[in-house]
């Protein structure tokens, strides 16, 4: 049976879910609120627990099975659960913002790097982790447009911070068929290539001017919450920024 993962925004920090299957230290669920490791970001910690609290499993792992996805863990109380018993998830919240503002801010130096005029560097990989997050660009920036570059997308993502926080904007994510996210996306190109025709995609627009992308992360519900970016440094590797 496929399970769905249920990737909210960061204020949502506690779900139900019916176990389908259990073991010593793994535990299925129908649905879960718990993101694994993925699309450059760490993933989530937490319990999950009875509902009347006697049984409790701690989770140190998360791991992607087909459409499942394995919360792996022991259990810190009580016995085990029992297969169709409705379970409380709750993840820790103070780590999912962290991870939600750090996702979000490197998604919104896509939309700086755009005003910034560099339509030429295409965002590539993004590492969203605390310990030394960066957006990777296809495409080189030659040493002596570092600098000018740096300060000017600090300027415009600070710009964009405030201009969300002015308008109160908020964040768009959509679950769409594939038809209608490639049209959702046609700024951007349409769906990239490892989206699988026929099947539904996660649309993510921070801003109206945002082209988009596919995106299963765990993100800001408006921009002004994540703070503020400083781009401290820009570096070549090897056809990449």
């Amino acid at each position: 049976m496929p399970l769905v993962p249920n990737f909210s925004f960061f204020i949502q920090f506690e779900s139900t879910g019916k176990v389908i299957a259990l073991s010593e230290n793994q535990v299925i669920l129908e649905k879960t609120i718990f993101h694994p490791q993925g699309g450059g970001q760490p993933m989530d910690y937490g319990t999950i627990s009875s509902k009347d609290g006697s049984t409790s499993f701690k989770i140190s792992d998360l791991k992607c099975q087909g459409d499942a996805i394995i919360h792996v863990g022991s259990f810190t109380a009580g016995s085990k659960f029992s297969e169709g018993e409705e379970v409380l998830c709750k993840i820790d919240g103070d780590f999912r913002k962290q991870n939600a503002r750090i996702h979000s801010a490197g998604h919104l130096l896509d939309v700086a790097m755009n005003r910034a005029g560099r339509t030429d560097l295409k965002p590539g990989k993004g590492y969203h982790f605390v310990e030394g997050p960066y957006v990777e660009y296809i495409g080189v920036v030659p040493e002596k447009e570092r600098e000018p570059l740096i300060a000017d997308l600090n300027k415009h993502c600070a710009a964009l911070i405030k201009e969300a926080n002015d308008a109160k904007a908020k964040v768009y994510r959509k679950m769409s068929s594939y038809n209608e996210a490639n049209e959702e996306l046609k700024g951007a190109g349409g769906c990239p290539q490892y989206c699988e025709s026929g099947k539904e995609v996660r649309v993510l627009k921070l801003i109206p001017e945002d082209l988009g992308c596919p995106c299963g992360g765990t993100h800001v519900h408006e921009i002004g919450e994540i703070g503020e970016i400083v781009v401290l440094k820009m570096k070549k590797k090897k056809q990449n920024t």
